[in-house]
């Protein structure tokens, strides 16, 4: 059977744990705050320069023979334009 030592150890970790968690939840609400603070703050020129530089190196790396590479940052491409995207639906009127 467990002694009043053991349940008050239990009571006393379940708090520390509770403690971190809110801890490591507010760190990552920061984080995100951040971030969407940083992403309002980029002009729709910034995201197509950013698709086009994509694509380019995609096309570049395709034609030297890295076909993994090549794959790999053309996949950027549909993730930087629904980001663009993202960005315009959060500030509409907004042009920079």
């Amino acid at each position: 059977m467990r002694d009043l030592n053991d349940i008050m150890e239990d009571v006393g970790t379940r708090r520390e744990m509770e403690t971190q968690t809110e801890r490591l939840q507010q760190t990552a609400q920061r984080s995100a705050d951040t971030f969407m603070k940083k992403m309002e703050n980029m002009s729709p020129q910034a995201y197509l320069t950013a698709v086009y530089g994509s694509m380019l190196a995609s096309l570049l790396l395709f034609l030297m023979g890295k076909r993994s590479w090549s794959v790999f940052i053309g996949l950027w491409v549909p993730s930087l334009l629904n980001l663009g995207l993202y960005n315009k639906l959060l500030r509409p009127s907004e042009n920079k």
